[in-house]
């Protein structure tokens, strides 16, 4: 299962989220929980059966957000990942992350708590502090190609896992990244205030799509690949293309 939420709302004075954010984040935590244990009635197992991976925007006000909603929820085994993280940050500021946050393939939700008091917006979007050959502006095209990659491999990483129904992804992203996963699925940018939207994997490799409550469709394994893997071949050559770029810039400056 895969979950997409927006992040609470940010302090307009201060990077993190005010106190309306908070309750949002409190309010979505609800939700998803709801969402999960829908999940687990239907597969029949316990929530603390959940093996849970929270993958999120680095900016404050996402991380805020992913400590409350991971507070709420009892599982199993719980991870936190940043190897999505450059997915679902806000393409208008272009790819700007804290590079200490970024530096480890996976760490623990408490390693990326504790960071949070420097993770400011200035560390985040001033590109004076971050290393220029590494970040870039985006446009909706190309922010759309990359999060139709990824859910072409968090779809096949579930199939392919030893207890993929066990296996529950929560996503925290931004209004614009939502909208842009809406509109692939249903040519719509209209969300809710939560933005919240799940994947739930099926016993008969299906894939339900559902909407703060509002059923999408169902769609087969192989719709999913055929959706996606254009996305998935696109951003896989894209990437090719920007190290060859960068080792030839390394290639110039050693020169």
């Amino acid at each position: 299962m895969i979950i997409f939420v927006r992040n609470g709302e940010r302090d307009k004075q201060q990077d993190g989220l005010n106190e309306t954010g908070v309750n949002q984040a409190m309010k979505r935590a609800k939700e998803v929980k709801t969402q999960i244990q829908d999940y687990c009635n239907e597969n029949d197992f316990e929530l603390s059966d959940i093996n849970l991976i929270i993958c999120s925007s680095p900016f404050k006000k996402c991380l805020q957000t992913a400590e409350i909603i991971k507070s709420n929820i009892e599982s199993k085994e719980l991870k936190f990942k940043k190897k999505y993280d450059k997915i679902f940050t806000q393409y208008e500021l272009g790819d700007y992350q804290h590079p200490y946050l970024c530096s480890a393939e996976e760490v623990s939700l408490d390693f990326a708590g504790a960071q949070m008091k420097s993770v400011t917006k200035e560390t985040l979007i001033d590109p004076k502090q971050l290393p220029q050959n590494n970040y870039k502006k985006e446009n909706s095209e190309q922010v759309e190609e990359r999060l139709g990659a990824v859910i072409y491999q968090l779809t096949h990483k579930l199939q392919n896992s030893k207890d993929n129904a066990k296996q529950v992804y929560i996503v925290i992203t931004h209004k614009i990244a939502l909208e842009i996963l809406v509109d692939i699925f249903e040519g719509s940018r209209e969300i809710s205030e939560s933005g919240l939207i799940s994947i739930k994997f099926k016993s008969d490799s299906t894939f339900g799509i559902s909407f703060v409550g509002k059923v999408f469709r169902v769609k087969e394994k192989k719709q999913i690949d055929q959706q996606f893997e254009d996305f998935q071949q696109n951003f896989s050559e894209d990437e090719e293309q920007q190290q060859e770029d960068e080792e030839q810039q390394e290639d110039e400056d050693s020169n």
